[in-house]
């Protein structure tokens, strides 16, 4: 039996944050984009607000999606799907319990039905939205067909799953096979073909005009101070879904032993689906990719900075589209960065989005409304959820 909690959301927490030195200017090219939520931005200070929105995640939240005024949240801790409906303000969480012991990791929606892949079961799952109950949940017999499972992506014939092949054995340490991508006819949930990605470590998947995306993060090792670094090239992998048959062509994201650059994995598109950002997983900086023109814009070699440490730091980003801008989350040190893509990808504020400096948070994920005009961001330590006033 389904337990749902609903829990009515009240606008609990408003506080404010001071943004940085150099986003106090009256001129409205360079002025902090959140500032034009108030009045004006002058004087000493340029403040936002930023909503607590009472809600609690569930355990271990890996993914939100924004789908038809709603948030939807995977907690793979608890197998289970969160729903927080932005209509009336309501959490219902588990709004979808999947299999025992799924961890289920990444998810999609298509045409009113959820799908979400399983990485700890090696399966995926089916969830009509308005039929939550009936968890339809697939499998093979072949071991080789799923392999720890993670992006999952969908066309009008196929279901696309991006397999990590991973192990980790009792100290800790990963080993990483050869990654590849499942393709499963839609129809009827029966294997089509398997397609050996270029790169290890498939782990986002995308569909865009005709094309299959595949970032591939490449791999990594933490060293003796729990910082992490590549240790492989990532890149991205590209199918043109009118010839499956042609396999990928690649676009190399390269690494170099001893630096933290390289290790792509989140990502976002640009307004107009011409450009795609990539967020690597060990350095504070951004990749950028023209679509259009197949070429990388901003490589290893000419990253895009998001901030600069003293010593080499673990980061983990995480990051958004807002019109012109890229909202970046930093799970590291609590901040939010607003990157102006039209001004050579300028850093224009650095944040604090953290209640207690004393504390770590954690700000995981984060995606826009646009509709609405609000950021939301959850937090994977603290496991809260705020949202953001955006007024361009």
């Amino acid at each position: 039996m389904k337990q749902i909690l609903t829990i009515l959301i009240t606008l609990t927490t408003l506080f404010f944050i001071s943004c940085g030195e150099e986003d106090n200017n009256t001129d409205d090219k360079t002025c902090n984009p959140l500032c034009k939520s108030w009045e004006t931005c002058v004087n000493e200070e340029c403040k936002i607000a930023i909503n607590d929105l009472g809600v609690t995640t569930g355990t271990y939240p890996n993914q939100m999606l924004l789908n038809d005024n709603a948030l939807y949240l995977i907690n793979s801790g608890d197998n289970a799907i969160q729903k927080i409906d932005l209509t009336d303000n309501t959490n219902t969480n588990p709004f979808i319990s999947l299999p025992e012991n799924s961890s289920p990791y990444r998810m999609t929606i298509d045409n009113n039905e959820l799908f979400v892949s399983n990485l700890s079961t090696n399966s995926y799952s089916r969830i009509m939205l308005n039929d939550t109950n009936n968890v339809i949940t697939t499998s093979f017999t072949d071991e080789n067909t799923l392999k720890a499972p993670e992006g999952i992506a969908v066309s009008n014939d196929y279901i696309f799953i991006a397999n990590s092949d991973y192990t980790t054995d009792e100290n800790w340490v990963t080993t990483y096979n050869n990654g590849f991508i499942t393709l499963i006819n839609k129809s009827d949930n029966t294997l089509n073909k398997i397609i050996a990605t270029t790169q290890k470590n498939p782990q986002e998947i995308f569909v865009l005009n005709n094309e299959l995306f595949v970032i591939n993060s490449g791999t990594s090792e933490f060293d003796e101070s729990f910082v992490g670094y590549p240790k492989s090239n990532g890149g991205i992998d590209i199918l043109d879904l009118t010839d499956i048959d042609a396999g990928f062509t690649n676009i190399e994201i390269p690494f170099t032993d001893g630096k933290l650059s390289g290790f792509p994995s989140p990502y976002t598109l640009s307004n107009n689906n011409k450009t795609l950002f990539l967020a690597s997983g060990t350095a504070p900086e951004l990749y950028a990719y023209d679509i259009e023109n197949n070429t990388m814009l901003r490589n290893t070699e000419n990253p895009i900075l998001v901030d600069t440490f003293d010593t080499p730091t673990s980061t983990m980003l995480n990051l958004t589209t807002v019109e012109q801008y890229l909202f970046v989350v930093n799970f590291n040190n609590d901040s939010l960065y607003i990157i102006d893509t039209s001004d050579n990808y300028k850093v224009i504020s650095k944040i604090n989005i953290g209640e207690d400096d004393s504390t770590m948070e954690g700000p995981q994920g984060i995606t826009y409304d646009k509709a609405n005009k609000k950021v939301y961001i959850y937090f994977g330590i603290s496991m809260k959820l705020i949202s953001i006033d955006i007024n361009l």
